[in-house]
């Protein structure tokens, strides 16, 4: 806000100054230099120069007849003219450049006129300052003189424009005056010099030279300007094109990012579904080796891991013949009675239960098997002797005789009791009917 404020100062003190400057040389205009040939010079500079503007590519900057009409105004008609031809042909300017988006806002067309007159008055005070130093009159009938006092004006008018403009960039970027110089306005100094060059070449001809001579070189300097103006046209529109290609390229590459990021999106989803795919497939694997390995129905080791165990048993008995272990053998006697009496799925609940039964009463070391339909296999690691083998087989017949209620009712009372009393005082260690056989790593209980 500060900076903003501090430089609409400053363009009010630019245009405050600029009209004084204007009124003063309206003041002290000499009645002899308003003449035909002013006029027509006003009326170039307000109908003809601004169409002769040319913007340079890529830049803020203007390539135009100002200077060369100012300078020509001041060496024919003297300063104050130059002062209003300076404020009217930046004015007209600055509004052409308007109406086709070059210049925004009224406030910048009446600063910018109005500087223009105020380096012009600067530039004029500097010249007469010159002349009353070296005490003598610069007559222009001398190329040297013409080119002496067109050094002063464009020199004079270079830095005064450059330091005013760099002095109100300062104050609204912040940025260091003397950087803002060189970056900003020491590129103008081509234009006062050519402008007061061109001014020169003009005046000689129209006061020294022939109609033929101005004929041509007027055709010259317009063939110039012609091709400068179509290379600026050309290199516009190269840049035109470059940028198009930017923005295709630019909405190309949006499209690849947009189709990029929904790859990306259904690759996210396809890794989490073969993720969850591989889950699943590793669960039911599991799943598998448990039901290769294990009983469906009590969830006890079922044959092969029971033959898988106790092969593996086997063979670190012969390394290791203290790595001793017992095998027990039992079978649930007339088994069939509870299937016929009470049905398979009471029957299925009694081996469940009595698998639970020899799961609490053995060591987590131990192993339970389901070999066969009512058969059951117990392996019994570290016992040091048969009689210890059958003590465990003394209290696993405790554990197993206990009553199984059914419906609510104590199974004891009804021929579940016989078919179980019939069936427990037939458990038996060792194959078939309790005959004992001794497995090598083993011994028979």
């Amino acid at each position: 806000m500060l900076k903003e404020r501090s430089a609409d100062h400053y363009k009010a003190i630019i245009v405050f100054l600029g009209i004084l400057s204007v009124g003063t040389a309206l003041v002290n205009i000499p009645g002899s230099s308003l003449g035909i040939g002013y006029l027509a010079v006003v009326a170039f500079a307000i109908l003809v120069a601004p169409r002769m503007t040319l913007s340079i590519p890529r830049s803020n900057h203007f390539v135009s007849f100002s200077d060369s009409i100012i300078f020509f105004t001041f060496i024919v008609y003297g300063g104050e003219m130059a002062i209003l031809v300076a404020f009217i042909e930046t004015f007209t300017n600055c509004l052409y450049l308007k109406k086709r988006g070059g210049i925004v806002g009224n406030w910048n067309v009446l600063f910018n006129a109005s500087l223009a007159s105020l380096v012009t008055a600067i530039a004029y005070g500097l010249y007469l300052l010159f002349n009353s130093v070296i005490a003598r009159d610069l007559t222009l009938t001398s190329t040297r003189n013409l080119i002496v006092v067109l050094g002063i004006l464009a020199i004079s008018q270079f830095f005064a424009s450059s330091v005013l403009a760099a002095v109100y960039q300062r104050l609204k970027t912040r940025a260091s005056l003397w950087e803002t110089w060189k970056k900003e306005c020491l590129s103008s100094s081509l234009a006062q010099i050519t402008g007061a060059a061109l001014a020169g070449i003009i005046y000689k001809l129209i006061n020294y030279a022939d109609p033929l001579v101005i004929g041509i070189a007027l055709v010259g300097i317009g063939l110039l300007y012609l091709s400068y103006r179509q290379s600026i046209g050309q290199i516009n529109s190269s840049i035109e094109q470059v940028e198009e290609a930017e923005r295709q390229k630019a909405g190309t590459e949006r499209t690849r990012r947009v189709e990029a990021e929904e790859f990306a999106n259904q690759l996210t989803v396809s890794l989490t579904k073969e993720e969850q795919a591989n889950k699943a497939l590793k669960k039911s694997e599991r799943d598998f080796q448990h039901a290769a390995l294990h009983d469906s129905l009590t969830g006890l080791a079922n044959r092969k891991q029971f033959g898988d165990v106790l092969r593996r048993l086997i063979s670190e008995y012969k390394i290791d013949p203290s790595a001793e272990f017992q095998v027990l053998f039992l079978d649930i006697r007339s088994f069939k009675n509870i299937n016929d009496t009470l049905g398979h799925t009471i029957g299925d609940k009694v081996l469940t239960i009595a698998a639970k039964r020899f799961l609490r009463m053995l060591d987590a070391k131990d192993i339970v098997a389901r070999i066969g339909g009512d058969e059951f296999a117990i392996i019994l690691k570290g016992l040091s002797s048969t009689s210890k083998a059958q003590k465990v087989r003394k209290y696993r017949d405790r554990s197993v005789r206990c009553g199984i209620r059914h419906a609510g009712r104590d199974t004891s009372r009804c021929g579940y009791r016989d078919a179980l009393r019939q069936g427990k005082e037939q458990w038996a260690c060792g194959v078939h009917k309790g005959t004992p056989r001794e497995i090598p790593g083993t011994r028979p209980v």
